[in-house]
C-alpha cells in the first residue's frame, strides 16, 4: 500500500516518539499501522501483556482520519453480561430506575470516532452477539428502546490470545473472530527486540527527567547488558516501571535485584556492576555516590522524610543535608497519609 508523502511524514514523526525502537520488528509494527490508519477496517491487536496495544490503538485513531473525533477504551471485564449490555448499548428513557433519563451507551458515543475494546477474548457470549448484530448492522437500539441509532465508528480490538484456540474451546464466537480480525496487527514481546532496551530506556528516563524536573543518570554498560539479556515477561510496562524506580533512587541495585530476582537458580552474572570500559576512579567515585544516595534515601523514609530528624540521624547539619539531597537528584518527596507522593503533586 502506498501513502502520501503528507501521511508518510506524520505517521514517521509520530510512530518514532510513540513505539520506540529501530529493530526490524517494531519498525514492521510502525509501517502496519500507518498503513492500518489509512483504512477504515476493523483492527485485532495480538499481543502479550505490556507490548504496547493500547498505545497502538491510540495511534490507530490518532493517525486516521476519526482524529479529533471520540476515542473510547473499554477493558473487558468478565463482568454480569447485564451491566455490559447496559454500558454498551445505552438505556431508553424510562426503562431503568437507575437512569430515568436514559443513557448514552459507548456505541453512540464513540459514534464518528474508535471504540478500543481491550481484551476482548473476556466478553461473555451474550455479549460477543450482541456486538457482532452492532458490527452487522453498523447501528444500535437502546435497552428498552425501539428508535434505531445508525452508527460510524471504528472498532479496535486487542487480545492477549490466540482466538482461534478460544473459539475451538466454545469461549468466542467463531463470525465475530472474523468479524473483528479484518485487519490484524501482531505487537511483539519485548524479548523479541532486544536492540531496543537501550532507545526505550533513554526515552523512558528523559521522560521522567522532563516531567518531574530532575537530572537523571545514564544506566551503566554492564546494567544494560543484563537488561538485554532478560526475559521481560512484563514487557514494556515492566521495562518503564524499573526505569522510574531507578530514576528515582539513582542505584542501579533496584536494576540489579529486580533482573536477579528473575533469576534465583544463576545469580552469578548479578553478582557485579563492574563496567569493564569505564576508569576505575570513575566507577569508584559512582559506586560512592549511589551508595551515599540510597542511605540519604533510606534515613529519610526511615524518619518519615523528615529531614531535620534524618539530618541528626545522619550527624550533619540540616544546610549539608539539603545540599545532598540536591546534588543527588532526590525528588522533593514527601509522605502523606495515602502513600509517598511528588511534593505539590496529589
Amino acid at each position: 500500500m502506498q501513502l502520501s508523502a503528507g501521511v508518510t511524514q506524520l505517521t514517521s514523526a509520530t510512530l518514532r516518539q510513540r513505539l520506540v525502537g529501530e529493530s526490524q520488528v517494531i519498525r514492521d509494527v510502525r509501517e502496519h499501522i500507518a498503513q492500518a490508519a489509512t483504512v477504515n477496517m476493523p483492527v485485532l491487536l495480538v499481543g502479550e501483556t505490556g507490548t504496547g496495544k493500547h498505545t497502538a490503538a491510540q495511534l490507530l485513531h490518532e493517525m486516521s482520519k476519526r482524529h479529533g473525533r471520540p476515542f473510547l477504551h473499554r477493558l473487558c471485564l468478565k463482568t454480569f453480561a447485564t451491566d455490559f449490555e447496559e454500558e454498551l448499548l445505552g438505556i431508553e428513557e424510562g426503562y431503568s430506575r437507575a437512569h430515568p433519563r436514559g443513557k448514552q451507551g459507548l456505541f453512540e458515543l464513540s459514534d464518528n470516532g474508535s471504540l478500543f475494546l481491550d481484551k476482548i477474548e473476556d466478553l461473555d457470549l451474550r455479549i460477543q452477539s450482541v456486538l457482532l448484530n452492532v458490527l452487522h448492522d453498523s447501528g444500535s437500539t437502546r435497552l428498552g428502546g425501539t428508535k434505531w441509532h445508525p452508527l460510524d465508528l471504528r472498532l479496535i480490538s486487542s487480545t492477549e490470545c490466540d482466538l482461534a484456540h478460544e473459539v475451538a474451546a466454545g469461549r468466542f464466537q467463531a463470525d465475530l473472530m472474523f468479524r473483528i480480525s479484518t485487519l490484524c496487527i501482531s505487537m511483539p514481546p519485548l524479548r523479541n527486540r532486544p536492540e531496543d532496551i537501550a532507545p526505550l530506556v533513554t526515552h523512558f528516563l528523559k521522560g521522567f527527567a522532563h516531567y518531574h524536573g530532575v537530572h537523571t543518570h545514564p544506566v551503566s554498560p554492564s546494567a544494560m547488558t543484563l537488561m538485554e539479556r532478560y526475559s521481560w515477561p512484563g514487557n514494556i510496562r515492566e521495562l518503564e516501571n524499573l526505569v522510574s524506580q531507578y530514576a528515582t533512587f539513582g542505584d542501579e541495585r533496584f536494576i540489579i535485584d529486580h533482573l536477579r530476582a528473575q533469576h534465583e537458580d544463576d545469580p552469578g552474572p548479578f553478582d557485579s556492576i563492574i563496567d569493564t570500559h569505564t576508569p576505575l576512579r570513575l566507577q569508584t567515585q559512582r559506586v560512592m555516590r549511589n551508595l551515599e544516595r540510597r542511605i540519604i534515601l533510606t534515613v529519610l523514609q526511615a524518619n518519615n522524610w523528615n529531614r531535620k530528624k534524618a539530618a541528626r540521624t545522619l550527624d550533619i547539619s540540616y544546610r549539608a543535608l539539603l545540599y545532598k539531597i540536591k546534588a543527588a537528584n532526590i525528588p522533593p518527596i514527601r509522605r502523606h497519609s495515602s502513600g509517598l507522593t511528588q511534593k505539590g503533586k496529589s
